[in-house]
């Protein structure tokens, strides 16, 4: 067991937790064909994905390389083209290949962050806005399937033109409460391009709690399963990036980042079905390949979708099990 000295307590949380972690890619692929991914095929599965929006650093520089990739999970990064290597605020198209390559998924966010419902834009703007942003993922060799609304806001409008610039799936903004009377997203969606997101229940310029999430992926399996998608902005931590922190926890929904050495010591895991200890952090792959994806090919501009583009897909290269807590 590779041994990590560093990485967010919101993520050991899902380590520890009987549930399933896995990109939108995966869910809607798999859910679309009429199935859910392997590790679920149980009854009422409780599936949660971790979605990153807007390609800020801390995203790739604390989330990624300190927390989740040590913990072998994947996740989907929602990202502003136009933004990508702008600044250093921002990932640059090298990072964001990296993630791919390692089997996390990456969608788009529009060119410019927009929000695609405002007034101020002509339908021809909607229209570059969406479908530019596809095209530069595509030309850097990133998969561009799944589009997440800029600050939630879409309309019928909006969601033809996601439509009709190839995604196959659009991520809204809300819908899912841990008090319900939605706990979760079904699978397969209700409108796959306006899927139902979990909003935590804090002030938007405050960090995501881990027992907010707790209540939420809890609140969804014992009413009957279901996806969970969780929306994450800037990722904060007063040890690795110091200059940014007080500036960071006040930004729109960041999640902190802390040390590991505030890690309480468990029991040893064990089997439901045969009893021995198993490894932690009891990350079990589904699949995972080994060799780079290759570069996927630039669609045509504003081509009605067809089946390949946008009917059921593989499974994404890598989602996991997670083992029960004892």
């Amino acid at each position: 067991m590779t041994r990590v000295k560093d990485h967010c307590r919101h993520t050991r949380w899902f380590v520890y937790t009987s549930l399933t972690i896995a990109s939108s890619a995966t869910v809607l692929a798999t859910s679309l064909a009429g199935g859910t991914p392997a590790a679920t095929a149980a009854a009422n599965p409780t599936i949660v994905s971790l979605t990153f929006d807007d390609g800020t650093i801390s995203q790739y520089t604390l989330a990624w390389q300190r927390a989740i990739a040590a913990h072998g999970m994947n996740v989907t990064y929602f990202v502003p083209s136009g933004k990508i290597g702008s600044g250093p605020g921002y990932m640059t198209w090298d990072q964001l290949s990296t993630l791919f390559t390692a089997g996390n998924e990456i969608g788009g966010h529009t060119v410019d962050h927009v929000n695609l419902t405002g007034s101020t834009l002509t339908y021809d703007q909607k229209v570059h806005e969406v479908c530019d942003d596809r095209q530069a993922l595509l030309q850097h060799g990133l998969d561009g399937m799944s589009f997440a609304y800029p600050e939630g806001a879409y309309d019928q409008t909006a969601e033809d033109i996601v439509r009709n610039c190839g995604y196959s799936s659009a991520r809204a903004a809300g819908g899912v409460s841990a008090s319900g009377p939605v706990y979760a997203e079904t699978i397969p969606p209700l409108d796959v391009y306006a899927t139902r997101t979990w909003t935590a229940p804090t002030p938007s310029t405050s960090p995501i709690q881990l027992s907010d999430m707790q209540a939420v992926v809890n609140a969804a399996a014992s009413n009957g399963g279901g996806w969970v998608q969780i929306v994450i902005h800037r990722v904060c931590s007063q040890t690795y990036d110091s200059a940014s922190y007080s500036d960071c926890l006040n930004s729109w929904r960041p999640m902190e980042l802390r040390s590991a050495r505030h890690r309480r010591r468990r029991p040893p895991l064990r089997s439901a079905a045969t009893g021995p200890p198993v490894r932690r952090p009891g990350i079990e792959p589904l699949s995972r390949s080994p060799s780079p994806r290759p570069p996927v090919p630039a669609a045509r501009r504003w081509q009605r979708p067809t089946t390949q583009q946008t009917g059921p897909r593989p499974p994404h290269p890598a989602s996991f099990t997670l083992a029960p807590s004892r």
